[in-house]
């Protein structure tokens, strides 16, 4: 632009500055926003994914009119724990204090390894019982109760550890009772059994979906208020795996919910019955107070001030005696629909097997270690201080026969040194200092990281027989998961990928695929006074060689179907863990289990015998349900590395039907054939549903926030300075 026009611009350039100018102040006020507020309110299906506690929402009384979260009055967990599954009965009490009759969706979180297959639902004195269905069909007949006035409820898989629940024309001032069933497999590792059940999520991230999410609320930030869905659309919306999977357009509100503080959580009790054949030395909860007590080797655990709110996740962890470590459990179950039939029953085993801890105590290889750490925003408060002591601690371990080099990611990632280097003291000490400059804030580009410490990797020729390790400490609040998997599958290499899980509520579910996935193990440590020893468990795995090559061989059971169908690389102080189905007459075989130590074969054999079994126990009528849970998995496993997707959607639906459990193809409805109200069609509009922020973290708002005095403070002067720019290019226009 020449000098002339500088000092005064021509007027279509006065007019496209002002409208920059103009445009830039409304995205700029639209990003200030909460995120729920930046998000269109008839998407719900992403609202839903903002949800991080048991929430209701509740549907307006008119058109036109907004939805709300209201919290349970309570929520009641108790959970029955035998051999290695565990089932919890979950009730959760609710009130509509609204004048009008209402349409509620309740939201809740659970373990990413269980499988909802119970519900049901009380309301007055009227109670319903679910049924599994196909997902679309569910909806359509569950949309059909809603037009006609019957009540109704719709339970669903929305991703691996969160669940909705639609209920259907509640009456006002009534009291609602929820109450639905779920099994998985308690944890075991190093000699001690543990469980966690979720009470809350960590938001998640998306690359780069800020700015493209504050684009689309400035374009639909007219039309959102008309644009309403209504309550006949259900059976034509909902979840689409892949889409929510692969693609990553999704906004940024999914995975930055408003939050909200501790004491407007839900009150929740909970309560726990463990019963198992082994006399225990302890029973503890590093997340909560609780009581115990105990006859023989049945244990009752409650905590010990009745009510807890939902910011943060409950765990428990129960020793055997010195001495009554299991090294080898077998349990099994035939079924009993097809038993009289005889040659189509089918049978089921749980296996774990410890392999003596003497096979681990040659002396360790040398390694090449890299430690990854993330310092996003989501990592504020406890969760980098945890970090930065978890990796001192490993640096602090390393041996002078290792190398190692240490990643930190953010929005950027940068490596502390271009390659590995030797262990030694004054390297150890820098590493060490710069580790305690770090700080969290930014997005959770984690991409960039995985491609830094993996895809790199020296030829194996040149690595003198090193194991090479890749340890990530990170909360793992990311929502491009899918994508995630794929890189880490393709660039792993001869590396292994451990993951340690950091906060109040990581995201549990990616962090434990990752591992799966990078032939590693997960570690999770919950607060700061359990990083040393959490810490110094795993790299106590890390520093002794491995069992590899793990295979089965089945002896008078004919083609068993097994999962894992490949036995993943065992560490010293794991199980093996696998489950298998076969079809045929009872019998007694023989299970040979071998594995490679240091070039050295390892063998054990154990007995497998379905004619003895009590199919009555509680431990067995649930072999059924894991065994198909570990195929199920398995399949959703393939999906993610975009396999037949129709092809493999129908077999999971088709096995979920027939073991009766919820999946993201199948649901849990519930009708109430008498109708309850007239008949008639509420307009459905959502907004964004307040949560509660995990327990110790500070961010107040999405990734890379500053907190919402200071995010508003610079948004006001953005916008001012925006205006004044504005100004600056009228005034000669007002002058000449």
């Amino acid at each position: 632009m020449n000098a002339k026009h500088r000092k005064n611009p021509p007027p279509y350039l006065r007019r496209s500055a002002f409208a920059v100018a103009t445009r830039l102040t409304l995205v700029a006020l639209i990003a200030c926003l909460p995120a729920g507020l930046q998000a269109t309110t008839n998407d719900f299906q992403h609202q839903l994914n903002q949800i991080e506690s048991g929430t209701l929402i509740i549907a307006p009384q008119t058109a036109g009119g907004n939805f709300h979260a209201q919290s349970p009055l309570s929520t009641d967990v108790s959970i029955e724990v035998s051999g290695l599954l565990a089932r919890a009965h979950v009730k959760q009490t609710f009130s509509n204090s609204n004048d009008y009759w209402i349409e509620a969706t309740y939201a809740f979180p659970l373990p990413d390894e269980s499988r909802v297959d119970r519900m049901e639902m009380r309301i007055g004195e009227r109670t319903i019982k679910g049924e599994i269905q196909g997902k679309q069909q569910a909806r359509q007949e569950y949309a059909k109760a809603l037009s006609e006035g019957k009540r109704a409820s719709l339970l669903e898989s929305q991703r691996a550890n969160l669940f909705t629940n639609r209920v259907a024309n509640i009456p006002p001032h009534e009291t609602i009772q929820i109450t639905f069933s779920y099994q998985w497999q308690v944890e075991y590792d190093d000699g001690v059994f543990g469980l966690r059940v979720p009470l809350t999520l960590t938001p998640r991230y998306l690359p780069g979906a800020r700015l493209a999410a504050a684009e689309r609320a400035t374009h639909e930030l007219e039309t959102a208020l008309s644009d309403e869905p209504t309550s006949s659309d259900l059976s034509q919306t909902g979840f689409d795996y892949r889409n929510s999977m692969n693609q990553q357009t999704t906004a940024s509100s999914d995975i930055s919910p408003p939050m909200t503080e501790t004491r407007n959580a839900t009150p929740t009790s909970i309560l726990v019955s463990i019963d198992t054949a082994m006399p225990l030395e302890s029973v503890t909860s590093r997340s909560h107070a609780i009581h115990t007590d105990q006859t023989n080797t049945h244990w009752r655990v409650s905590l010990a001030n009745a009510m807890v709110p939902t910011d943060r996740d409950f765990t428990l962890t129960w020793s055997p005696l010195l001495g009554h470590s299991p090294l080898a459990a077998v349990f099994t179950q035939s079924s009993t629909m097809e038993k009289s039939a005889g040659i189509n029953a089918e049978h089921f085993a749980s296996v774990m097997v410890m392999p003596p801890q003497d096979l681990f105590q040659s002396a360790p290889l040398p390694r090449e270690v890299v430690f990854v750490i993330d310092t996003s925003g989501s990592m504020q408060g406890n969760s980098i201080r945890q970090a930065r002591a978890a990796l001192e601690f490993g640096i602090e371990r390393l041996s002078a026969s290792d190398t190692f080099n240490v990643i930190e990611f953010n929005s950027i990632t940068r490596a502390l040194f271009n390659k590995a280097r030797s262990a030694t003291e004054a390297d150890k000490a820098k590493a060490t200092k710069w580790v305690r400059s770090l700080r969290a804030d930014g997005g959770t580009e984690m991409a960039a990281a995985v491609d830094a410490s993996l895809g790199n990797q020296p030829p194996l020729t040149d690595t003198s027989n090193r194991l090479r390790q890749v340890v990530f400490i990170t909360d793992g609040s990311v929502g491009n998961e899918a994508e995630l998997f794929l890189q880490i599958k393709n660039t792993l290499g001869y590396s292994r990928l451990f993951t340690v899980g950091i906060g109040s509520a990581p995201n549990t579910w990616f962090m434990r695929r990752a591992a799966e996935t990078g032939r590693g193990a997960y570690t999770y440590i919950a607060k700061q006074d359990q990083v040393q020893e959490q810490m110094r468990l795993l790299l106590q795995k890390l520093e002794k060689p491995v069992l590899t090559e793990i295979t089965l061989q089945w002896d008078g059971i004919n083609n068993p179907e097994v999962y894992p169908s490949v036995i993943p690389d065992l560490y010293a102080g794991e199980p093996l863990l696998f489950d298998a189905r076969w079809q045929g007459k009872p019998v007694s075989g023989t299970l040979s289990i071998q594995g490679r130590h240091n070039g050295h074969m390892w063998s054990n054999q154990l007995q497998i015998d379905t004619k003895s079994t009590d199919a009555e126990s509680s431990q067995s009528t649930s072999l059924e349900k894991q065994w198909a849970h570990r195929k199920i998995e398995a399949m959703e496993n393939s999906l993610l590395f975009n396999e037949d997707q129709q092809s493999i959607e129908q077999q999971i639906t088709d096995l979920a039907l027939h073991y009766s459990m919820v999946t993201r193809y199948t649901s849990l409805v519930a009708i109430d054939q008498q109708v309850a109200r007239e008949p008639g069609t509420n307009t459905l509009k959502r907004t964004a549903v307040p949560s509660a922020m995990p327990h110790g973290n500070t961010m107040l708002l999405p990734q890379g926030s500053l907190g919402i005095g200071i995010r508003l403070l610079l948004s006001a002067l953005f916008a001012v300075l925006a205006i004044l720019f504005g100004l600056s290019t009228l005034r000669p226009v007002q002058t000449a």
